[in-house]
């Protein structure tokens, strides 16, 4: 019982060090951010750098979804598992891309992306 119990500690600790180490400002890129509290369930940063104060979690950068999606061609359900969320979520990223203007030399006309080809 005490090995179990200590072993479950001790992987806690590892646990909490390493998400430690991974956190870094979303604004300037700094290391140096500390636990600012809580809002709606999600802890809250700051970073001691900028000032700045920021949600804890990552962003997605939508031109590579977006690039990944019609360059590389993959489906919603694949970039769902290589971001590590959920499909909605690509799917509202995608959103801003579904009725963009092609302005080409020869062309002018309205891409309205569904699936991959």
């Amino acid at each position: 019982m005490f090995l179990c119990i200590s072993l479950i500690i001790s992987n806690f600790a590892a646990f909490k060090t390493v998400q430690n180490v991974s956190k870094k400002c979303v604004f300037c890129n700094s290391s140096n951010v500390v636990k600012n509290g809580h809002k709606g369930g999600k802890q809250l940063y700051k970073c001691k750098k900028c000032s700045r104060q920021f949600v804890g979690g990552f962003r997605l950068d939508s031109m590579k979804i977006e690039r990944d999606y019609v360059d590389g061609k993959q489906t919603l359900k694949q970039l769902s598992l290589k971001y590590g969320v959920c499909v909605k979520t690509i799917w509202n990223t995608l959103a801003s891309m579904r009725h963009k203007r092609v302005v080409s030399k020869h062309k002018d006309g309205v891409v309205e992306m569904d699936a991959p080809y």
